[in-house]
């Protein structure tokens, strides 16, 4: 899977996802290899949006590298083991990153 084809399938899974909460808050993805992308996943009482990050101030930041990413993301790394070596850094409140499984692909 290419980091494009896994932008597409979180947005997808968000559209298809309603929570039973009422989250309001927002995690920026900073990817920060020769790829360099910013995508920001919105939580809104129940509702998820993932798009391009607009400026718009995250409550966390997740930073990774593409290929960290894509492992988590296709479940092939634990998010724990991840941090825990160093390969993705949390900036803000780290509870909100475990949201995130909410718009991993199926």
């Amino acid at each position: 899977m290419t980091l494009e084809e896994l932008y597409h399938k979180m947005i997808d899974k968000a559209s298809r996802t309603k929570l039973d909460s009422n989250i309001k808050a927002s995690i920026l993805l900073n990817i920060t290899d020769e790829q360099q992308k910013q995508w920001l996943v919105d939580f809104n009482e129940g509702v998820i949006t993932v798009n391009l990050y607009d400026d718009s101030e995250p409550d966390v930041t997740v930073t990774t590298n593409s290929a960290t990413l894509l492992k988590v993301a296709q479940r092939q790394m634990s998010p724990m083991m991840a941090f825990i070596t160093g390969k993705i850094k949390v900036k803000g409140d780290a509870n909100l990153v475990g949201q995130l499984k909410n718009v991993w692909p199926d």
